[in-house]
């Protein structure tokens, strides 16, 4: 029996892994384009080589890393123009029927979507820029979370991991006490159950997010 508890441990060492260098890339530490190498990564964070390999595998599959087409080699970007585009497409449309649900939300569904915004722009008063991402994803998540579907919600997280990224590298979300102020206004308006408006709103300031990150993606491609 001791025996197989073995790879339960080894596998959490991955997981632990995973969520090292997933912080650290969300909060700036590499800059783009950074090359991950197999024994780099197993020296610097001292681990074997079976957990550096199954890590950077499953950071391939969330897109953290991508393969160079000439050299293979993993290496850390950010989001195309194109992909941005489309992760906000698909945020419209997974955020949008979190709303069209919201009438159906018990009040701890509601709560969750206030408490959320409220400690978003807690965050932006003094939390570092991991903690200001990770309090945003939480308020759009709590929305989508209407829809009552687990499996929806854990494939929304996937776009807003991919979206950190570019997020990490191009601004410091700490500045930006008018999307705090937005999601409050959002949440209310969901509580008064004014769900028009409050589409709106919600649309409004995925429309302004996108077209702000679109701009610093050119500018850093110029």
């Amino acid at each position: 029996m001791a025996g197989e508890g073995m790879p339960l441990k080894r596998t959490s060492l991955v997981d632990q892994l995973v969520s090292t260098i997933q912080h650290e890339l969300i909060t700036g530490q590499y800059p783009a384009g950074t090359a991950f190498v197999e024994e780099d990564v197993k020296t610097r964070y001292n681990v074997s080589r079976s957990t550096t390999r199954e890590a950077l595998v499953r950071l391939e599959e969330d897109g953290f890393l991508s393969r160079d087409p000439g050299t293979r080699t993993l290496r850390f970007r950010t989001l195309t123009e194109e992909e941005i585009r489309d992760v906000y497409y698909a945020r419209r449309f997974y955020e949008g029927s979190g709303i069209n649900h919201a009438k159906h939300a018990t009040e701890g569904q509601l709560k969750e979507i206030s408490d959320s915004a409220t400690s978003l722009c807690e965050m932006l008063n003094h939390g570092n820029a991991y903690d200001v991402v990770e309090a945003e994803w939480r308020c759009h998540t709590a929305i989508v979370a209407c829809i009552g579907s687990s499996l929806v919600t854990d494939q929304y997280k996937g776009l807003l991991r991919k979206l950190s990224l570019a997020l990490a590298q191009i601004e410091d979300p700490r500045e930006d006490m008018v999307s705090g102020q937005e999601h409050v206004n959002i949440a209310q308006l969901l509580v008064a159950k004014d769900y028009r408006q409050a589409k709106k709103a919600l649309f409004a300031h995925l429309d302004a997010g996108e077209r702000e990150l679109l701009d610093c993606v050119r500018g850093q491609a110029g």
